[in-house]
């Protein structure tokens, strides 16, 4: 993230019914991580971060102060060790909410800026949105909704929206290598080659 100075940055993570309690607890400690290698950032004011996760709906999380894109790192902590399915999300799989709930908490700065913790910052030199895409989906069972991802995620992309995809898996269900092709097919509308 070297490139720009202001960063909103929203990790939207899959909480469907294929996440295992041990891969949640994964999901959780990356975020944490994510947290913590961005806190002098966060701390300099320069990244503000939000949490999404999805499932059949995408929920946007708040924190305990009602800040829906935050600084705060004990606050943000809480969300990530709160990262799991409820009532809202449901339980069946659709990648493409996990985009559509990254992109309405990343306009929260705009439409609700009193409840960011930076506000909007929009216009000024350097800034820039991003979305950290965390699931398990295996893009073999879930043709259809993926191919409909990477269109969105396009969409999304040439909207002027970074996007990462991370894959995770339990390693008792590895990815094989024609799976992980077909996901870096996927996702190559936002990521680059497949080689990448």
């Amino acid at each position: 993230m070297s490139n720009y100075c202001l960063y909103d940055v929203v990790v939207s993570v899959d909480v469907s019914g294929s996440v295992i309690p041990t891969l949640e607890q994964a999901h959780q400690d990356f975020v944490a991580s994510l947290i913590a290698s961005w806190t002098p950032h966060m701390n300099a004011g320069t990244i503000q971060m939000g949490i999404c996760i999805w499932a059949t709906y995408p929920d946007l999380m708040q924190t305990a102060s009602g800040k829906w894109l935050s600084n705060d790192i004990s606050e943000l902590n809480t969300l990530a060790q709160n990262i799991g399915p409820n009532t809202t999300t449901g339980s069946n799989t659709g990648p493409s909410n996990g985009l559509y709930g990254g992109v309405a908490l990343l306009g929260k700065a705009q439409t609700d800026t009193v409840n960011c913790s930076l506000g909007d910052r929009t216009g000024q030199p350097d800034y820039k949105k991003v979305i950290i895409f965390i699931t398990d989906i295996n893009p073999n069972a879930y043709a259809t909704p993926c191919a409909t991802f990477g269109a969105l995620a396009q969409n999304i992309w040439q909207s002027g929206i970074d996007i990462y995809g991370v894959r995770t898996s339990p390693s008792s269900i590895p990815l094989t290598p024609t799976l992980e092709v077909q996901w870096r097919q996927y996702i190559q509308a936002f990521s680059g080659t497949d080689g990448t």
